[in-house]
C-alpha cells in the first residue's frame, strides 16, 4: 500500500507495517519497543504532526530566547534556524537534566541546598516579603542575615511555607519525588492495579530515605560562605588569593556553638593587622557569626593567622543579700558595717579606723536609712567600752541609744554646739596628755571617745542661724573650724567622728583636707549624679543597685580601681541591721565612767587644755559655764548594765580633777527648765528658705532661674547688697526679712534705671 493511500484514509500501516514484522530475528527487540509507538491511524498521524510542529516552535522560541539573553545574534537562513533549533534543545535538555537531577527547572536557584546537603533559602525579594525584620538592632548581637530570612521564611503563611519547604529539600530528595512521580503517572496508565500496590509499599521506604537522607547542614556550611565574602574585603584579597579558596583561607568548627569552638583565619603576609584592622575583622566575625568572640593573632613566622575563640560564659554576679546581720568584730580599731561586692565575690565590709582612715560617714536623702548606719559605730563603740556624743538636732532620729549608760544626746543646737567645743578641748587634752612630757596620771583617764552626728548639715544650718539670730554674733561661726580641727587631729588622741549627711560636700568639713579626712564614704538609697561625684570622685563609674532594698548603697575607701583606673574604686554595699537589736547590745557593754553619765567635762581637760582651746578655736565661750555653754546637761541614768564585767576598766571617774577645772561641771539647775529653755530658743530662731522654696511660698514672684539670677548675679551689678543669709554646705538659706527688704532694694533700682 503506497503513502497516498495512506493519507486518504487508508486504515492499513506503512509498508506492510504488520505486527508480524515486529519478530524479525536480531532487531526484533527494538522494533516491539519502537513499532508500536508509530502512528495507526490517521488520527494519531495528525496529532504526531501537530505536537511535532508545537515542539520545533517551543525549541525555536526557547533557543531564540537563550540566544538574545547571551547577547549572541541570530544569523539569517537555514544555518540561523539549525542553531536556534540546537540551543533550544539544549534549553529543553539541560531543563529535563535539572527535572531529573533535582534541581530548580527555570530561574535561580531558591536554596543553596546541593544534590546530597539541604539548603537554607536565599531570599531576593524584599525583606517584607518574608516578614519585616526589625531594624535598629545591635549590630554586634544581631542574628545574621541569612539565619534571619530562614527564620522568616520559615515562619511565612500558606503556600510560601511549603514552597520554601520544597526548594530546602537536597537535590536527591527532589529527584527521587520527580521521577517517581513520572514513573507512577506512567504506571497508573499503563497498569493501574500493579502500579497502586507497588505505590503502597514503595512511597513508605521513600519517605524514611528522603528524611534520613536529608543531611545536616552544619555551622560551618550556614555561616561560611558569608564570613567568606567578608574576608575578601577585610584581607583585600587579591584575585589570585581568591582562586585559592575558601578553604585555604578560613576553617570553621562544624558546631560553632560548642565550647571547643574554633574560627580560623589565615591572614595575608601583607596584612599588617594594627588596632583598626584587628577591629574590623572581629566586627566581621561579630556580625557573621552567632555568639561573642575574642581573637588571638599569630604573625610571626611564615604562616600568619588568627584564630578566634568563644567568649567564656561571664560568671553569675554574686548577689547581695536583703539583709546583713550586724556581728561584732572583736577588735575596737575594727567596724563591721555590712557587706559589699568585689569582683566576683560578696566580702565583710570592715572600717578600719587606725589606719589612714579614723573617721567614716554615710550619706543619703532623708529616710534613706542613715540613722540605722549610724547605730552600728555607737554599739561598736560602746560594747569596746569607748564613750559616744550623738548630735541629733531632730530629737528622735536615734532614740534607740537614750538611756544606756556611755550615749549622750545632745537634741539643741546650744547643746550640740557646746559638745563640739568640749569634744575638741578634750581631743586637745588628750593628745597633750600622750605626748612625751603629758602626765602619766591624765593619760591613765583617758577613754576613746566618738563623736556621732546624725544630720551634718542641718545641724550646720541650724548653728549658723543660732550664731546669727540665736546670739546676735557677728562674722563667722567658729563651728567649722573646731569640726576640721577635730578630723585632722582626731585619730592619735583616740578621739573618732562618723558623719551622717545628705552628701558629702566641702563646705561641711571645712575645704577638702577636712573632707578627706573621712576615709571611708558610704551612699545609701539613691544618689544623682551630682551627689555621687561628690562622694567618689566625677571619673568614678556609676552602676545601678536596687535601690528599693532598705539599707543598699555605694561604698569606697581610699582603694584606687583595681583594674587600673585613677579613680575611687566603688562597690555595691548593704548595711547590716542592727536597729532591733541596739538596745539589748547597749545592755551588755560595760558601764562608762561616771563623769560622763553625769554629763561633765573629760577630767583630762587641764586649765593649759583649756586655755590652748581658747587661743587656737575659740572655744571657752561654749564650754559649761562659758557664755554661750549649753544650759542643761545630758545626763544619763546611772544603772549597771548586764555586761558591766565584759569590758576594760577604765581608770578615773572624774572625781580625781572635778573641781579643779573652772566650769568642769555642767549647770546645776533644774534640768527641764534647761532644757525647755533651750528648746524655746531653737523654736524662736527664724524660719529660713532656700531660694527655690521662697519661690514656692511666694516670697520671691519668680521663677527659680529668674530668682537665682537675679539674686546671686544681677543684684551686684546694679549695686543692690545681697543678704549674707546661712548655709547648710549645700544651699543658703535666708529669712523671709532678708528677701522682702533685698525684693524692695531691687524693685527700687530696677525703677531708677
Amino acid at each position: 500500500m503506497t503513502m497516498v493511500a495512506y493519507v486518504r484514509g487508508g486504515e492499513a500501516l506503512y509498508a506492510a507495517a504488520s505486527p508480524a514484522r515486529a519478530d524479525d530475528g536480531q532487531g526484533g527487540w527494538i522494533a516491539s519497543w519502537v513499532l508500536p509507538l508509530l502512528p495507526n491511524t490517521v488520527v494519531e498521524l495528525q496529532i504526531w504532526v501537530v505536537s511535532v510542529a508545537v515542539a520545533v516552535a517551543v525549541m525555536g522560541g526557547l533557543g531564540s530566547r537563550s540566544l538574545a539573553a547571551q547577547g549572541d545574534k541570530q544569523r539569517p537562513g537555514f544555518d540561523g534556524a539549525a542553531d536556534v533549533l540546537l540551543e533550544g534543545l539544549g534549553v529543553v535538555a539541560g531543563g529535563l537534566w535539572r527535572f531529573a537531577a533535582g534541581q530548580s527547572v527555570w530561574g535561580e536557584p531558591r536554596s543553596d541546598a546541593t544534590f546530597l546537603r539541604r539548603g537554607v533559602l536565599l531570599e531576593r525579594g524584599p525583606l517584607s516579603s518574608v516578614g519585616a525584620l526589625d531594624g535598629g538592632a545591635d549590630v554586634a548581637g544581631a542574628t545574621p542575615a541569612v539565619e534571619q530570612c530562614d527564620a522568616a521564611g520559615e515562619a511565612a503563611l500558606g503556600g510560601a511555607t511549603r514552597l520554601g519547604f520544597w526548594h530546602r529539600w537536597p537535590g536527591a530528595a527532589r529527584s527521587v519525588v520527580r521521577l517517581g512521580a513520572v514513573a507512577a503517572g506512567i504506571g497508573l496508565w499503563r497498569a493501574p492495579v500493579v502500579t497502586l500496590f507497588g505505590l503502597g509499599a514503595v512511597v513508605p521506604l521513600v519517605i524514611v530515605l528522603v528524611k534520613s537522607g536529608i543531611a545536616h547542614r552544619t555551622d560551618a556550611q550556614i555561616y561560611g560562605p558569608g564570613l567568606w565574602a567578608a574576608l575578601i574585603q577585610v584581607l583585600r584579597l587579591s584575585g589570585e588569593d581568591q582562586q585559592r579558596g575558601e578553604r585555604y583561607w578560613l576553617d570553621l568548627s562544624d558546631d560553632l556553638r560548642g565550647d571547643e569552638a574554633r574560627i580560623v583565619v589565615r591572614l595575608p603576609l601583607q596584612w599588617l593587622g594594627h588596632e583598626k584592622e584587628r577591629a574590623v575583622l572581629a566586627l566581621a566575625i561579630a556580625t557573621r557569626i552567632p555568639g561573642e568572640w575574642k581573637g588571638a593573632y599569630f604573625q610571626r613566622g611564615r604562616c600568619h593567622f588568627a584564630r578566634f575563640t568563644p567568649k567564656p560564659a561571664p560568671k553569675p554576679r554574686p548577689q547581695l543579700s536583703d539583709s546583713v546581720p550586724w556581728k561584732s568584730t572583736g577588735n575596737p580599731f575594727k567596724v563591721f558595717v555590712g557587706q559589699a561586692i568585689e569582683g566576683d565575690q560578696v566580702v565583710d565590709v570592715v572600717v578600719s579606723t587606725e589606719s589612714d582612715t579614723p573617721h567614716w560617714g554615710v550619706a543619703g536623702d532623708t529616710g534613706a536609712g542613715k540613722s540605722t548606719v549610724l547605730y552600728i559605730p555607737v554599739v561598736h563603740g560602746r560594747l569596746n567600752g569607748w564613750v559616744v556624743d550623738i548630735l541629733d538636732n531632730k530629737e528622735n532620729s536615734m532614740i534607740e541609744a537614750e538611756g544606756h549608760s556611755g550615749v549622750r544626746v545632745h537634741k539643741t543646737t546650744r547643746a550640740c554646739m557646746g559638745a563640739i567645743a568640749e569634744f575638741m578641748t578634750s581631743m586637745i587634752a588628750a593628745e597633750k596628755a600622750n605626748g612625751l612630757d603629758g602626765d602619766p596620771q591624765l593619760r591613765q583617764m583617758l577613754v576613746p571617745r566618738l563623736l556621732v552626728i546624725d544630720e551634718l548639715p542641718t545641724l550646720i544650718r541650724f548653728a549658723y542661724t543660732w550664731w546669727k539670730f540665736g546670739i546676735r554674733q557677728k562674722g563667722t561661726p567658729p563651728f567649722i573650724d573646731w569640726f576640721t580641727i577635730i578630723l585632722m587631729m582626731g585619730r592619735s588622741s583616740g578621739h573618732r567622728v562618723v558623719v551622717g549627711a545628705q552628701q558629702f560636700d566641702n563646705a561641711l568639713f571645712g575645704g577638702t583636707i577636712g573632707r578627706k579626712q573621712i576615709g571611708t564614704k558610704i551612699t545609701i538609697g539613691k544618689q544623682d549624679m551630682v551627689s555621687w561625684g561628690v562622694a567618689f570622685g566625677q571619673n568614678a563609674p556609676r552602676f545601678g543597685y536596687n535601690t528599693d532594698t532598705k539599707g543598699r548603697g555605694a561604698y569606697a575607701d581610699k582603694k584606687t580601681d583595681p583594674d587600673g583606673g585613677d579613680f575611687a574604686w566603688v562597690r555595691e554595699f548593704q548595711a547590716a541591721y542592727i536597729t532591733p537589736h541596739v538596745k539589748e547590745l547597749l545592755a551588755e557593754a560595760p558601764e562608762a565612767p561616771e563623769w560622763f553619765d553625769r554629763g561633765e567635762m573629760a577630767p583630762w581637760i587641764t586649765p593649759e587644755a583649756l586655755m590652748q582651746a581658747q587661743e587656737e578655736a575659740a572655744a571657752d565661750n561654749f564650754l559649761p559655764g562659758g557664755e554661750f555653754a549649753p544650759l542643761s546637761r545630758p545626763v544619763v541614768p546611772m544603772r549597771r548594765n548586764r555586761g558591766q564585767q565584759g569590758g576594760p576598766a577604765w581608770p578615773g571617774t572624774g572625781t580625781a580633777l572635778l573641781g579643779t577645772v573652772s566650769g568642769t561641771a555642767a549647770g546645776t539647775g533644774d534640768q527641764a527648765v534647761a532644757l525647755a529653755s533651750e528648746r524655746a530658743e531653737d523654736e524662736a530662731l527664724p524660719e529660713t528658705y532656700s531660694i527655690a522654696e521662697a519661690c514656692k511660698r511666694g516670697i520671691l514672684p519668680w521663677s527659680y532661674d529668674t530668682a537665682r539670677k537675679y539674686l546671686l548675679q544681677r543684684s551686684k551689678t546694679k549695686g543692690v547688697p545681697v543678704p549674707d543669709g546661712v548655709t547648710d554646705g549645700k544651699a543658703t538659706y535666708y529669712t523671709e526679712p532678708e528677701l522682702v527688704s533685698w525684693l524692695k532694694a531691687w524693685n527700687a533700682a530696677r525703677s531708677a534705671a
